[in-house]
């Protein structure tokens, strides 16, 4: 069940922001996807997808940032 909300958040996201503003969000870019997981890099864990945008020395750092920041939920 989390792992089809997690796959549906964009979708979510969008239909709020049409909810909160009468307009439909642009679409991200690559560059704004890369910062929300940056921001959130259990992103990296939860949805593997999102490690192609980073290169290996950039997930050297964040898979961990992503893996304290699991542990810390449980």
């Amino acid at each position: 069940m989390a792992d089809k909300a997690f796959r549906f958040y964009d979708d979510a996201y969008e239909v709020m922001i049409y909810a909160e503003t009468g307009l439909w969000p642009e679409k991200n870019t690559e560059d704004e996807e890369n910062e929300r997981v940056r921001k959130f890099p259990e992103l990296l864990i939860k949805v593997p997808d999102n490690q192609d945008l980073f290169t290996e020395e950039e997930l050297k750092t964040l898979i961990p940032l992503g893996e304290k920041s699991l542990s810390e939920e449980e």
